[in-house]
């Protein structure tokens, strides 16, 4: 009976591209200061913050997730991030385009980018 009940069993496993997911957080960290009028230490905050998401998203791509072509899109927003926010600059709505990108690679289903981000199912069939 017990045996019966183990072979009905469905796993579940979900894999969460670390890299893509701390890049989210990295840039919800650094919106709030791009919007306000800033003092020198927290421009250099704002600097970092922007700097390690390139890295990790450097890193994402050495992984596999997402293609050539949706890294480099990435890094062109960072960029112009970087660009709006230069020399104190603030605004609002500066993080809308790269969060909607790095959200929607996070949805893709393309083996072939080496995205695991879509859960995986699989049974236990008791072999």
């Amino acid at each position: 009976m017990l045996q019966e009940a183990l072979n009905t069993l469905v796993m579940t496993n979900t894999f969460i591209p670390l890299p893509i997911t701390r890049t989210q957080e990295l840039l919800k960290e650094a919106e709030r200061p791009s919007e306000i009028d800033r003092k020198e230490d927290d421009n250099k905050r704002l600097n970092e913050l922007l700097t390690e998401a390139r890295t990790r998203l450097e890193f994402a791509q050495a992984l596999g997730y997402g293609t050539k072509q949706d890294c480099k899109d990435l890094y062109v927003q960072l960029d112009e991030i970087r660009d709006k926010t230069s020399g104190g600059k603030s605004g609002a709505g500066f993080f809308a385009k790269i969060t909607a990108s790095l959200s929607a690679l996070l949805k893709l289903d393309q083996p072939a980018s080496g995205n695991p981000a879509k859960p995986v199912d699989s049974k236990n069939t008791g072999h």
